[in-house]
Formats: C-alpha cells, sequence, structure tokens
C-alpha cells in the first residue's frame, strides 16, 4: 500500500502544503512551492541532499529538488525567437544569460495542491500553477501541472505536462540533488553510465559552441565509469566538474548509477533528448547537514530536458510549445536492490 499524507507548514513564505509518499521501501516527502522533492529515502537512507531548514531550502539558489521552468538551462541575451517575433531576455545568474527561468521561475512559485491519492500499487500527488501571459518576459498564458507518482516497486515517476494560449517556450525538468553514499562524503566514488553519443561544449559563460561526439573525451559515459576520476580531470578546466548536455542514444534506460556501500542503484528513463549533470562543483550557499565540508561535490543533478537553449542554435531541439498544444514528457527515478 501507498500510503499519502498532506499536512499545512507555516514558512517565512507563507503557508505551503507538505506531501509525504510512503511504501514499505520509500519514502518522498514533496512540498508544493516550487512542486519540488523535499527529501527521498531508500530503505531508511536518505539518497538526495538539501538544506534541511524549510526556508533554506525554499529560497536557495541551487534550485535544491525543484521543478524548473518555463526553460530550464540558460537562454542567451539579448533575446530569442518564435516565427517572426522577438522576445527579450534579461540576465539572470550570469551577464549574458538567463538561468532557469528566471528570479521569479517556477523553482520560486507557489503550486496548488491539485490531488493527492494513495494506492495499492500507486500513490500520486499533483501540482498546478497558471503563469501569465508574458511572465518573466515568455509569451502566452501556460497552465502546469506537475504529478509524482510513487509505486510498489520503488518508482519514483515525475510527469510534466502544460498548454499554453500563445506559442511560447516550454522546457521543464526537475532540479533534485543525488548522492547514494551511506557515508555521505561526496560523490567521488559513485559510477555512472550515460547512455549518449553527443554532448554540447560550452565556454566558460555556459554558452553552447557546438555539438560534438562524446568518444575520446572526458564526456564518453557509456561504460561505467568512476566519476571522481573524472571530476579531477575536469578540475582543470574554467567548470570545477560537470555542468554540461549529452544528448541520449535511443536506449530504453538511459543512465545508470552505482556506489558500493549504496544498497540500491538508480536507473534514470525519460522521453526527454538530453540530460544536465551538474556536479555541485561550487559551495553550499547554506550548510547541508549531512556534510562536514562545504558542499562542493557533495551531490549531482540529472536534469533530463530538452537541450537548454535550443531555440538559440538550429541543430537543437527549440523547446516552442506551440499554442493549444500538449506538453507531455517524464522523467523515472527507478530504484533497484542490489
Amino acid at each position: 500500500m501507498i500510503k499519502v499524507e498532506k499536512k499545512k507548514v507555516d514558512t517565512n513564505l507563507g503557508e505551503i502544503d507538505l506531501i509525504t509518499m510512503k511504501s514499505d521501501d520509500m519514502e518522498v516527502i514533496l512540498t508544493s512551492y516550487g512542486a519540488s522533492i523535499y527529501s527521498l529515502r531508500v530503505f531508511g537512507h536518505i539518497v538526495t541532499v538539501a538544506p534541511q531548514q524549510f526556508d533554506l531550502f525554499f529560497r536557495s539558489p541551487f534550485f535544491y529538488g525543484k521543478t524548473v521552468g518555463r526553460t530550464a538551462g540558460r537562454l542567451v541575451l539579448p533575446s530569442y525567437q518564435i516565427d517572426h517575433s522577438f522576445y527579450p531576455i534579461k540576465p539572470f545568474r550570469g551577464d549574458l544569460v538567463k538561468l532557469h527561468g528566471g528570479p521569479t521561475g517556477f523553482s520560486y512559485r507557489h503550486f496548488k495542491t491539485l490531488l493527492y491519492t494513495s494506492g495499492e500499487d500507486e500513490g500520486s500527488v499533483s501540482f498546478i500553477y497558471t503563469s501569465m501571459h508574458m511572465e518573466e518576459e515568455f509569451p502566452g498564458e501556460l497552465r502546469v501541472i506537475i504529478t509524482y507518482k510513487l509505486t510498489k516497486n520503488m518508482g519514483l515517476k515525475v510527469l510534466f505536462e502544460a498548454r499554453s494560449d500563445h506559442d511560447t517556450l516550454c522546457n521543464l525538468t526537475n532540479h533534485t540533488y543525488f548522492n547514494l553514499s551511506t557515508a555521505r562524503t561526496n560523490i567521488l566514488d559513485h559510477l555512472l553510465t550515460i547512455h549518449a553519443d553527443h554532448y554540447l561544449e560550452i565556454d566558460e559563460k555556459n554558452i553552447i559552441q557546438a555539438k560534438k561526439e562524446v568518444k575520446g573525451t572526458l564526456f564518453d559515459f557509456n561504460q561505467q565509469t568512476h566519476l571522481g576520476d573524472r571530476i579531477k580531470k575536469m578540475k582543470e578546466t574554467p567548470f570545477n566538474g560537470y555542468d554540461h548536455t549529452w544528448i541520449f542514444k535511443d536506449e530504453k534506460v538511459k543512465i545508470e548509477v552505482d556506489e558500493e556501500s549504496s544498497p540500491v542503484k538508480l536507473f534514470v528513463e525519460t522521453d526527454y533528448p538530453a540530460v544536465v549533470m551538474y556536479t555541485h562543483n561550487h559551495p553550499a550557499p547554506s550548510k547541508l547537514e549531512q556534510f562536514k565540508h562545504d558542499g562542493t561535490h557533495s551531490s549531482f543533478t540529472l536534469e533530463c530536458q530538452f537541450e537548454p537553449g535550443g531555440v538559440h542554435y538550429d541543430y537543437l531541439n527549440s523547446a516552442i510549445l506551440r499554442k493549444n498544444e500538449l506538453y507531455k514528457h517524464y522523467i523515472l527515478y527507478q530504484f533497484v536492490e542490489k
């Protein structure tokens, strides 16, 4: 039986809904602010990383656990184009770019808890938010529904649905940080497989320069790879780790993660064409209670999405959502006992 319970919590941002979904093996805590994953436990072991104080969690500039939108990743100034119309871009978290939908993007919005249900094989929670026309300079009134489904076989599925009354941009993802280690030190002993033929080369400003083959590069994770060995080499670059996009092959399972001490492996499925992995390359802005150090390389994200900023490049998916068309995509985090 998957149990789903909701309660109200008073915070500095007002009242929010806190929803707990629990099976025999997993517990997921969600919040209505940012339609976010606050924590995720498997066999009683926490596998996510985030500030534990609610107010730090909600306002963190690192987007812990949040739904990201309207556009995940970076749009490049001064504007983007949909057909014959140009829309201005205001900088956010960079002089030349706008990151993750802007300062009032979906990560910093109150969603309404639309529905939550318990069930024998599955529990689910849906959050809804309506983004108004020209909010953060995006055209169209966009109605967004984020649904989390917990299954009895240790799967957490995130379903993204949206519809707009104008042609607009829409590229939604989840920004949860993972660390499977029971020691909770860092991610350097994780083993990672990403089934991808290409990655996006970026400059020191995180602006895309080219789509390149992964073969023979530090971005080839097609075979199980020791993440720490790669991060050590990436420290010699301006990024101090990974903050890059991979474009998937056509396998059902896109990503596989293991760590020796962990009782589980993580498999990621999605119908998105790409993933951004960020390996927490900088100190956390506030104390992460699980770690004695400053949080650098404490965790990693697996942000499945359309290629970020693709609207600027004719060789990438534009993430243009046409008027009245349904946007519907999913990410499945599947845990498997070892």
